[in-house]
């Protein structure tokens, strides 16, 4: 459901997998998006709904990993202001909203 503009890179995405994939990529500067991060996040290796709802609906305040917007990461500035659409309760919406927040993007 998140829908990303990213006019600094002439590119929209609406998936929260790839806008992850894509705000690491192009801004982490250097920074390796940590693996448990990848694991967790991309939901790659965890596809149950056991899994998922309880990693993905707990507020923010109740997934303490560095990951999750709590640690920061250098990041390269984006020329131009990131847009992002989604829902405040939307769980693939918090996840993008973490990424930005790790990285220090606006």
């Amino acid at each position: 459901f998140p829908l990303l503009v990213d006019r600094t890179a002439d590119i929209v995405l609406n998936d929260s997998d790839v806008i992850c994939e894509h705000l690491w990529a192009a801004y982490g500067d250097g920074v390796e998006r940590p693996r448990l991060d990848e694991i967790i996040n991309t939901r790659k290796y965890t596809k149950t709904v056991f899994v998922d709802f309880p990693l993905l609906a707990a507020p923010s305040a109740l997934r303490p990993w560095p990951w999750s917007g709590v640690m920061l990461a250098p990041s390269k500035a984006n020329e131009q202001p990131l847009v992002l659409y989604g829902c405040e309760a939307d769980a693939d919406s918090r996840l993008v909203r973490e990424a930005l927040c790790s990285l220090q993007l606006q």
